[in-house]
């Protein structure tokens, strides 16, 4: 099990990668990663990391059993936090929120199944959602 989560989060990390690579704007490369996070987030298996690491007691385990999937999620982490900072720094979003809250706030977008309820009855396609949550995100955080 542990190695299909690994495998599934490199495969993730992978794709974020090059996703952001093509993107200019801090808001643009975390546009990008939220659909790439979107795309791989409801698969069955990514679905259940989320829960796992929604879950503080499974996560616990989780984090015990398997070092390296620790280590990936750290990275991911990082990657958004540095986005943050330089999209603060450039003037795109609003130096007065804390970082900390940004990123939670971003990866709380990943954790609600009310999203999956909303596309499994054909109220939103996957797209139209990332694109809707993206558009709430960023205009809460954008400057001025």
């Amino acid at each position: 099990m542990f190695a299909l989560f690994e495998r599934d989060l490199q495969k993730l990390q992978q794709a974020l990668e090059e996703k952001i690579a093509l993107a200019l704007t801090p808001r643009a490369k975390l546009e990008a990663l939220l659909q790439v996070m979107f795309e791989g987030i409801y698969s069955k298996r990514i679905g259940l990391l989320s829960t796992i690491y929604n879950s503080s007691e499974l996560r616990k385990i989780f984090v015990e059993k398997k070092g390296c999937m620790r280590e990936i999620w750290e990275q991911l982490t990082t990657s958004v936090t540095s986005l943050l900072e330089e999209g603060k720094a450039s003037g795109e979003f609003d130096a007065t929120i804390p970082t900390p809250v940004m990123l939670s706030a971003f990866f709380s977008l990943f954790s609600s199944r009310s999203y999956e309820r909303l596309m499994a009855e054909g109220q939103v396609a996957p797209g139209e959602l990332v694109r809707q949550l993206g558009r709430i995100y960023f205009k809460g955080i954008a400057a001025g």
